[in-house]
């Protein structure tokens, strides 16, 4: 997820999440799309965990084998109960609990993780 600029007001607002497509024609066909967005308010923090599935687009290979790949960045749209004021927003899927959910190698994940925490700062 891209850390987004949001404005202390704001009740609203949308993240850019990425995830792979396929090259097919010419055109990028996502290899996954969005399941769901969960968001966790506390007082001193906003997370926001994006969920996907697979696609179950026709075009693409079998398990989507045979493809060549590019990542492609999709807005998801976060609801919020209460303004994001001085709250930190944070990225889920870099929590413990997001981790312990999905099966996703510990390099790639200190990587983005360490990235997003960059970007956000």
């Amino acid at each position: 997820m891209e850390a987004p600029v949001v404005p202390e007001t704001a009740t609203e607002f949308d993240v850019l999440y990425e995830f792979g497509a396929c090259v097919i024609d010419g055109e990028s066909v996502p290899v996954s799309e969005l399941a769901r967005v969960d968001v966790d308010e506390s007082a001193d923090r906003v997370s926001v965990t994006v969920w996907q599935r697979p696609s179950d687009d026709p075009r693409l290979p079998p398990n989507n084998q045979d493809c060549s790949r590019v990542a492609v960045g999709i807005p998801a749209h976060v609801k919020l109960a209460a303004p994001l004021g001085t709250r930190t927003l944070v990225d889920g899927f870099c929590s413990v609990e997001a981790s312990m959910a999905v099966d996703i190698p510990q390099p790639f994940k200190d990587d983005y993780c360490d990235r997003y925490a960059t970007s956000a700062q």
